[in-house]
């Protein structure tokens, strides 16, 4: 997941989000809450590697006073040289449309009622999860 990329700011943590289609975010920030499968897991500056799944649900990023939200999908996690990389399909919560994310659902589910999608099965289940996940939390 990581190159051999310059690290951040002393003190800081680079958060970089990445789904499949596209980069979410890459920025300096203090703090990073990650929701995991063990529960929340906060990740501070000068942390020791680690790689690990996190479950859907808000990930937390919190930069001097300033926090922002982000929804995550299951997805992975590799921390090193306080750079902590997230891949999962992920949206800015302030941004979420919820027309969109009923939309995006509906379609999910139509596809996953085909008889040819046995191929994209598990990751058709996975979006309809992250979408309604996304539903729950914007309520």
């Amino acid at each position: 997941m990581l190159s051999e990329e310059q690290g951040p700011a002393k003190g800081k943590i680079k958060l970089k989000i990445t789904c499949p289609l596209y980069q979410v975010v890459e920025r300096e920030v203090d703090r990073i809450l990650l929701p995991t499968y063990h529960g929340m897991f906060e990740v501070l500056p000068r942390r020791a590697p680690l790689f690990i799944q996190i479950k859907a649900g808000v990930l937390t990023a919190r930069a001097g006073d300033e926090k922002e939200d982000f929804l995550v999908s299951a997805g992975l996690c590799e921390i090193r040289r306080d750079i902590c990389s997230v891949a999962a399909w992920a949206g800015r919560a302030s941004q979420i449309n919820r027309e969109r994310v009923q939309q995006q659902l509906l379609e999910a589910e139509t596809f996953l009622k085909k008889e040819n999608m046995a191929v994209m099965r598990h990751e058709l289940l996975a979006r309809v999860d992250f979408l309604k996940m996304i539903l729950e939390v914007i309520n």
